[in-house]
């Protein structure tokens, strides 16, 4: 008897509430802090990619810079 305390084994995973707390209507994200960053991308079945990278662009290259490695990362797993 657990005294209605839930067992810790029903709790979610570390994955599923980093799935939980990342996934949402965009195909992808990326965070950033000084060189380095990191894509995210959502495939269509579900799955998850991250991809850690360094680079040096910002503003409007870094943007299409980015879409463009989703794009990549996508097509490896399709």
């Amino acid at each position: 008897m657990n005294n209605g305390r839930k067992c810790r084994w029903s709790r979610k995973s570390f994955v599923e509430t980093l799935c939980d707390s990342t996934r949402s209507r965009f195909p992808f994200q990326v965070w950033g802090q000084g060189g380095t960053g990191c894509l995210l991308s959502w495939l269509d079945d579900g799955r998850a990619v991250a991809l850690f990278f360094d680079s040096e662009l910002s503003g409007a290259a870094f943007t299409e810079w980015v879409r463009e490695l989703d794009q990549k990362a996508r097509a490896l797993y399709q």
